[in-house]
């Protein structure tokens, strides 16, 4: 990405903080028209100007980069390389997908150059990615400049041609009264040019699909359907246009002994009749290793024993969940004779207020639903 942020996108374009789509959209086209290379000559600075121009305008067009560079520049969120949402899909306007049906990059108004598309993949990851983070190499096959022509379109020794209808503006205008309409130049579609010998590697469309290997890092704590945003990583512009982006679509692989809610993680641990009444200290997992956990004397199946900081990081900051430990009690299928023996001995022995959530459960039965004299 360029660095016009430091100038200010709106300063770009020379309108104000709250102007609306329409003046934005004014703006961008005067000063396309004006720095577009067949006004200029090719200058090299001209050349600057119109990518910092087109990269304003891709900002600031759409509703939620624009958002997102309000609160950057207003000190209230990040604008960065990666973008966090858990929102579904991405945007993609219809100039994007014509582009990417046609091979070549597509045009906006007075043909100047639209940035690349944008692209999206997913990746999957477990538990213990999200508790430390990872780095994973992603395949993408997408729309490079072509690597011959660097992007002309036009066969080596040759250059694009302006259009001699539209004069390279990529337009045609028409003065009625005191109102000016335009319509796309049918002889070049937008584009402003003409290619009169294509390039054999991309035939004119200025771009090729390669494939393409990228790491990516992928920071402590995302969540299920997280989304990160890679500027610059998705398909290339035309030329002067900057690229598309990336976006990675994070998947996290069940687990076969906890579950997730927010930052905490929970596990379920079987223990005996034995260790629940007379207390005992267990061996429980954790994601990076065992550790001892206390179970008190007289644990009830369904108890819940928290290890604090055991759980997951927060996404971006300090805060680290816990681990929860459900009890379940578990109770012998089978037993001998002797046992059932010595179970009943201890029932008998039982004192009523050894367990009173019993008791006053059948009080309560007792009082409500009476047993039936037939």
């Amino acid at each position: 990405m360029l660095h016009t942020k430091q100038i200010g996108f709106y300063e770009v374009l020379g309108v104000s903080r709250e102007a609306t789509a329409e003046e934005i959209r004014k703006a961008y086209r005067k000063l396309a028209h004006k720095y577009h290379p067949d006004k200029t000559g090719g200058e090299k600075a001209a050349e600057t100007k119109l990518k910092e121009i087109n990269e304003a305008y891709d900002v600031l067009k759409n509703d939620r980069k624009r958002k997102e560079y309000d609160a950057d520049s207003a000190g209230h969120g990040p604008f960065s390389e990666f973008e966090y949402s858990d929102g579904a899909g991405f945007d993609a306007s219809f100039a994007d997908i014509l582009g990417s049906m046609l091979g070549g990059a597509a045009e906006t108004e007075y043909g100047a150059p639209h940035t690349g598309r944008d692209l999206e993949t997913e990746v999957e990851i477990s538990l213990d990615d999200v508790a430390n983070g990872t780095k994973q190499k992603l395949h993408v096959k997408r729309a490079e400049t072509c690597p011959d022509c660097n992007g002309s379109g036009a066969a080596e020794g040759t250059v694009p041609e302006s259009c001699a209808d539209c004069g390279g503006v990529g337009q045609l205008f028409q003065n009625a009264r005191m109102f000016q309409s335009s319509r796309i130049c049918p002889k070049c579609h937008g584009a402003g040019q003409h290619i009169a010998q294509p390039c054999g590697t991309c035939e004119g469309a200025s771009r090729t699909l390669q494939n393409r290997e990228i790491t990516i890092r992928i920071p402590k704590g995302v969540a299920e359907h997280t989304r990160l945003r890679l500027a610059g990583e998705g398909e290339a512009g035309a030329v002067g246009a900057p690229r598309g982006d990336l976006y990675v679509r994070i998947h996290v692989r069940p687990d076969p002994i906890f579950t997730r809610e927010g930052l905490d993680l929970i596990c379920e641990m079987p223990i005996s009749f034995r260790d629940a009444a007379l207390g005992a200290s267990l061996r429980v997992p954790t994601l990076t290793a065992s550790a001892d956990l206390s179970v008190p004397p007289g644990t009830q199946s369904g108890a819940v024993l928290r290890m604090w900081g055991m759980g997951l990081p927060r996404l971006n900051g300090k805060e680290t969940g816990d681990q929860l430990v459900k009890v379940v009690v578990e109770v012998p299928k089978k037993i001998s004779k002797a046992q059932r023996k010595v179970i009943e001995e201890f029932d008998q022995a039982m004192k009523p207020d050894a367990m009173p959530a019993h008791e006053e459960f059948k009080r309560l039965v007792d009082r409500l639903r009476p047993a039936s004299n037939n």
